[in-house]
Parts: structure tokens; C-alpha cells; sequence
């Protein structure tokens, strides 16, 4: 009985020492996977952008609307894209702005589309975990402010000269926009800019009192 103890002693203390690792186990609640890559969306107020553009880097000067979806693209996985546009632009403007990748939408009326964009950046802002806004102008301020308090991430793209501080202040981040130069009828029409309204000499004469 005594030998049987003995080599059972031996076989097990044999078997402990080629025993083959096994696993290491980690609790659940603390394993790391790989983070989440976040998912982006973009809403341009085309107009905003166009006239900020014009006024600050001169004639001929058009925000960059590529380079607006590769900084949505450095933030994440992007998602969907939308420029917002007063009702009126042509249809060739359009085709363009859908050919870059982006989904276009014209508001109702013709002189002021921030109520559109306003819908577009809250449902797109509602959907994703960051949110690229191309404008400058104060109005949207309550809906970033809105949005950072969800946990959103709201990126502000436009020429800081011409961004209310109130949507500075708001944004998590605001990057300055891409400008590019534009010849030719088609690009001087694919981003309507500001323009002013031409008044005959006649008009201006008999206004001056000459």
C-alpha cells in the first residue's frame, strides 16, 4: 500500500511539471477589447460657408467641401453626409455635390435654410457619435450645446473671423475650413456665394441727387 502512495506521489508530481500551461482567464468586467470606431455625420449650411469664404479670402475663394469629409473621415467611420442648400440651385450643382459623396437637401425657402440644417444636424446628431457642422453662424448654438450635453462630439468647421463666439465656446472642437479657388462658369455657380445686388447708374444718379 505504501509503494502504491509513493508512485501516485511520483506520477502526480511528473504530471504537474509537463503539464502544458493553461489559459490565463480574465474577468469579464475588466477585459479591454478594441475600442468602438465612432461614427460621424456632416451637415454643411452651404450658404454660411460660401459667403464666409467670399467676404474673407476674396473673390473667387470656395470652402473645400473634400476636405470636409476627410476631417469627418480622420474622426471615424462616417455615416452620412448632408449639404443644405436654399431652394433654387441648379440641378447640375447638385449632381456635383452628390458626386463628392455628399446627399443633398434644399430648404423651403430661398433666402434662409437654418431651420433645415437645424433638422439635419439634430437627426444626424441624434444617430452618431460626432458631429461635423460647417457653419459659423450663432443660431446653432443651442443645438450644439444641446448635443454635448447627449455626449456628442460636435466639430465646428468655418472661417473663425467669421464664427460667433457663442458656437466657438460651444463646439468641442473647431477646425478652420479647407478654401479652394475656383475658375470657370460651372465652379463659380456649384457654390453660389453672396452676392451683391447691381444697381444701374441711372438708379444711383437720380439716388444721389444728381
Amino acid at each position: 500500500m505504501k509503494m502504491w502512495t509513493t508512485i501516485w506521489r511520483l506520477v502526480s508530481h511528473l504530471a504537474q511539471r509537463f503539464e502544458k500551461p493553461r489559459c490565463k482567464t480574465t474577468n469579464i468586467e475588466g477585459f479591454k477589447g478594441t475600442p468602438k470606431k465612432k461614427t460621424v455625420g456632416v451637415v454643411l449650411d452651404t450658404p454660411n460657408c460660401a459667403r464666409r469664404v467670399e467676404a474673407c479670402h476674396g473673390r473667387g475663394a470656395r470652402p473645400d467641401f473634400v476636405q470636409v469629409l476627410k476631417i469627418a473621415r480622420s474622426k471615424g467611420s462616417l455615416a452620412a453626409a448632408v449639404a443644405v442648400a436654399n431652394a433654387g440651385v441648379p440641378a447640375y450643382v447638385l449632381a456635383e455635390w452628390r458626386r463628392i459623396g455628399y446627399s443633398p437637401y434644399c430648404g423651403l425657402g430661398r433666402s434662409d435654410c437654418d431651420d433645415s440644417v437645424t433638422a439635419k444636424a439634430l437627426s444626424l446628431g441624434m444617430r452618431c457619435d460626432v458631429l461635423v457642422l460647417a457653419s459659423g453662424d450663432h443660431a446653432y448654438a443651442p443645438l450644439v450645446q444641446a448635443l454635448r450635453r447627449l455626449g456628442k462630439e460636435v466639430v465646428v468647421t468655418a472661417v473663425r473671423s467669421g464664427t460667433a463666439r457663442v458656437l466657438l465656446s460651444s463646439a468641442s472642437e473647431f477646425v478652420e475650413i479647407p478654401v479652394s479657388r475656383c475658375s470657370g462658369k460651372f465652379l463659380r455657380n456649384a457654390l453660389p456665394a453672396f452676392q451683391k445686388r447691381h444697381v444701374p447708374q441711372r438708379v444711383q444718379a437720380a439716388e444721389s441727387g444728381a
